[in-house]
C-alpha cells in the first residue's frame, strides 16, 4: 500500500516512517528537508514541499490510499509571526482538502492534546472536554483546535478522516533531539541539576505510532482519540533518565513562579540569537496542569495500550549511549551559577507567585525607564514578569518601603539581583540606573556588602547565558566570542571568572573542559 506521511522527517515522523517500511509498504515521505533522518530504502520518496500549497500536496497524495497528516510547528513561544496560524491551521486545511481532491482513502490528522483547554477541566480530560477557543490561550493551543476544526469541515465534504491527540511524545529514536529528549539527553549526561516543579502527561513515541495506526484501521470517521501515557513529574523523569547513564539526577526542584520570574533572560538571549528558548512562559504553564488524560476510548475502541513510562526513557538514554551522544556512568560536575546559597534560600522562602509577578513587574519596569528610555531588549525581559504592557506597570503604585521591607528576605534579594540584570542585558549601564538600584537597594533593605554579591551573581548570570546560547551549537565562532568577550568587558568580567564560566557552559552541553 502507498501511504503518504506529511511531516516526516520529525520526530514522531520519521519513527512513523520506519513503521510503515517494516510493514511492507512504501512511503511517501513530504516534508521542508531533513530528509538526511529518513532511511536509505527504495520504497521511501521524498518529496519536498511546503504543506501550505495544496496543488503540490495533490500530486503527492496522487494513487496514495492513506494519508497521516503530522505537519505542524510545535511552539511554546507565541505565534512567531503569524507562521504557527499559516501552518497548523492553514496547512491542515490544504493537507486535507488535497487528500479529498486525489481520492486517498482515508486521512490521520495528528491534532494535540493541547487543543483541550485543560484549564477549564478539573480531573480528567477526555475527548468530550471543552477546547481551546479562547483568544487568551496559548497560539499553539488555539491553532492545533483550529486546524483540527478545518480538517472536520473537509470530513462534511466527503473525506474519510480520524483525529488522534498525543499527549508529550518522549522516546527512541529521537535524531533531532525533540524539545523533551534535549531535556532527557541532559540529564542522562547528568547536565540537569535544577529542575521546574510539576508535571505532565508522557507518552513513548512508539505508542503514538501504533495508536494512529490502529486509528487509521480501526478507528470511526470524525473520531478523534486521545493517545496519552502516563502522568510524571518533571523530578521524577530526568532522574530516570539520569539513573539509567549512572548520572546524578537533579539537586533542586524550583517553583514554577520562581522560574517563570527568570524566564526572561534565557528567552530573550535565545530569541537575539534565533535559539529555541529552554522554557518559556507557556511550556511553564503546560507543567502546571494538575489533570489527568483519559485513554479510555483508544483502548476500549481501538485496544491501544501505552508502555510504562520506565521502559520508554530506559530506551531513549540507551538509544543515546548507543549513538554516542552520553558517556554512561560518567556523572559529570554541574555547578552552575544558580546552585547557590542565593536559590535555596529563595526557596526556604516560599511567596505566592502573584504577589512576586507584581512586585517585580512593578520593579523592573520602573528600572528599565530609569534612563528616559524603554530598549526592545528591556521591554521582551520586562513582559516575561508580568502580562500587561510596560507603560502600565508603570503606573501602578510601588510598595513602600515599609511593605518591601515586610518581604521574606530571599524575595527582596530576588528582586534587587534581577533588576540588576535587567539594566545590563542591553549592554548598557547610565548613571540613572545605577541610582534607581541603589535606590531600589535602600528600599529593600538588602546591606550594601549582600548587594555587591548579589551583583557579581547577577554578572555573571548575564555571561552564563550568551555562553549557554552560544554552545547550543556546540561550538563558538570569532564573531560569537568577540560578544561574548565584549559583554564581559562591560560587564567587568576578570579573565579567570570569563574562563570558568566558559568550561562550565561547555560541560553543560557536554563540550569537556
Amino acid at each position: 500500500m502507498k501511504v503518504a506521511v506529511t511531516g516526516a522527517t520529525g520526530h514522531v515522523g520519521h519513527n512513523l516512517v520506519r513503521f510503515l517500511l517494516g510493514k511492507g509498504h512504501h512511503v511517501r515521505a513530504f516534508d521542508i528537508g531533513g530528509f538526511e533522518r529518513l532511511p536509505e530504502h527504495e520504497d521511501v520518496e521524498h518529496w519536498k514541499g511546503d504543506v501550505r500549497e495544496e496543488d503540490g500536496l495533490v500530486r503527492c497524495f496522487e494513487g496514495v490510499e492513506l494519508v497521516f497528516h503530522l505537519a505542524a510547528i510545535i511552539s511554546m513561544d507565541g505565534d512567531q509571526g503569524g507562521l504557527i496560524q499559516e501552518v497548523n491551521v492553514g496547512g491542515a486545511r490544504t493537507a486535507a482538502r488535497a487528500a479529498l481532491r486525489a481520492g486517498v482513502r482515508r486521512f490521520v490528522h495528528f491534532s494535540s492534546i493541547n487543543a483541550f483547554d485543560t484549564r477549564s477541566v478539573e480531573g480528567e480530560v477526555d475527548e468530550d472536554s471543552p477546547r481551546s477557543g479562547g483568544d487568551e490561550l496559548p497560539a499553539y493551543d488555539r491553532t492545533k483546535f483550529q486546524g483540527e476544526q478545518e480538517v472536520r469541515k473537509v470530513i462534511e465534504e466527503g473525506l474519510d478522516a480520524v483525529i488522534v491527540h498525543p499527549t508529550g511524545v518522549i522516546g527512541a529514536a529521537d535524531i533531532g533531539p525533540s524539545r523533551a529528549g534535549k531535556g532527557l539527553l541532559d540529564a542522562a549526561r547528568g547536565r540537569l541539576p535544577i529542575i521546574v516543579e510539576g508535571g505532565f502527561d508522557w507518552v513513548d513515541v512508539d505508542d503514538v505510532i501504533q495508536g494512529a495506526w490502529l486509528a487509521a484501521t480501526k478507528g470511526e470517521t470524525g473520531r478523534n482519540y486521545i493517545l496519552s501515557g502516563h502522568h510524571a513529574s518533571m523530578t521524577d523523569l530526568v532522574t530516570l533518565a539520569a539513573h539509567r547513564s549512572g548520572a546524578s539526577g537533579p539537586l533542586v526542584t524550583m517553583p514554577r513562579w520562581l522560574l517563570s520570574s527568570f524566564a526572561g533572560l534565557p528567552t530573550l538571549v535565545g530569541r537575539l540569537r534565533g535559539k529555541e528558548p529552554l522554557f518559556t512562559a507557556e511550556s511553564l504553564d503546560n507543567l502546571g496542569t494538575s489533570v489527568r488524560f483519559s485513554n479510555r476510548r483508544a483502548r476500549e475502541e481501538l485496544g491501544y495500550v501505552p508502555t510504562p513510562i520506565e521502559a520508554t526513557v530506559h530506551e531513549l538514554v540507551d538509544w543515546f549511549i548507543a549513538q554516542g551522544m552520553v558517556e554512561p556512568k560518567a556523572t559529570r560536575a554541574a555547578d552552575a551559577l544558580l546552585q547557590s546559597e542565593f536559590i535555596r534560600q529563595l526557596q526556604a522562602h516560599p511567596l505566592d507567585g502573584s504577589q512576586a509577578q507584581e512586585v517585580l513587574g512593578v520593579e523592573l519596569a520602573r528600572m528599565a525607564a530609569a534612563d528616559g528610555t524603554i530598549e526592545r531588549a528591556e521591554r521582551e525581559l520586562v513582559s516575561q514578569f508580568a502580562s500587561v504592557e510596560i507603560e502600565d506597570l508603570l503606573e501602578r503604585p510601588r510598595l513602600t518601603s515599609e511593605q518591601l521591607r515586610e518581604l521574606p528576605e530571599g524575595m527582596r534579594e530576588s528582586v534587587l539581583m534581577v533588576a540588576m540584570a535587567l539594566v545590563w542585558v542591553d549592554e548598557q549601564y547610565t548613571e540613572n540606573e545605577q541610582q534607581a538600584i541603589e535606590r531600589l537597594r535602600a528600599g529593600l533593605g538588602v546591606p550594601a556588602g549582600r548587594a555587591t554579591e548579589l551583583e557579581r551573581w547577577a554578572r555573571e548570570f548575564v555571561v552564563d547565558q550568551l555562553f549557554d546560547a552560544v554552545y547550543a551549537d556546540g561550538v563558538m565562532d570569532a564573531e560569537e566570542k568577540k560578544r561574548v568577550e565584549q559583554m564581559a568587558t562591560r560587564l567587568d568580567i576578570s579573565p579567570d571568572s570569563l574562563a570558568r564560566l566558559d568550561t562550565r557552559a561547555r560541560k553543560r552541553r557536554g563540550l569537556g573542559a
